[in-house]
């Protein structure tokens, strides 16, 4: 391999691990604070997808020095989309639960909660 070819592979490997870090502060942000409310689903699903198909393309075409750094993010992005999933039901399990325990004393009033609203539940 000539010089010329190691340092654009070195540039590439350089590259693509700080792409490939860069979900880490995210992802502990969430699992610190146990929400994902400013994630985009739609967002990181499909750039989920664009990371696994260019991971294949370049591991096929035998470009590892871009490959792995994009496996490493593809697996970034699958516990990031499983953190949105996993935060935004326990969520939604918690507003459920807060309704219930408010209008089961008093009914549904002006002081429930914006998910009743939303819900239509509200009169």
């Amino acid at each position: 391999m000539s010089e010329s070819a190691t340092a654009i592979n070195i540039v590439g490997a350089v590259g693509g691990g700080i792409l490939a870090i860069c979900t880490a502060p995210q992802l502990y942000k969430i699992f610190k604070t146990r929400t994902a409310d400013d994630v985009s689903l739609t967002f990181t699903i499909m750039y989920t997808m664009g990371l696994i198909l260019s991971a294949t393309y370049t591991a096929l075409i035998g470009a590892w020095a871009g490959a792995v750094p994009l496996i490493v993010e593809c697996v970034f992005g699958c516990v990031l989309i499983t953190a949105k999933l996993l935060f935004t039901a326990k969520k939604e399990k918690k507003m459920d639960d807060f309704a219930v325990a408010d209008m089961s004393a008093t009914g549904p009033s002006e002081s429930c909660c914006a998910h009743c609203r939303l819900r239509g539940e509200l009169l």
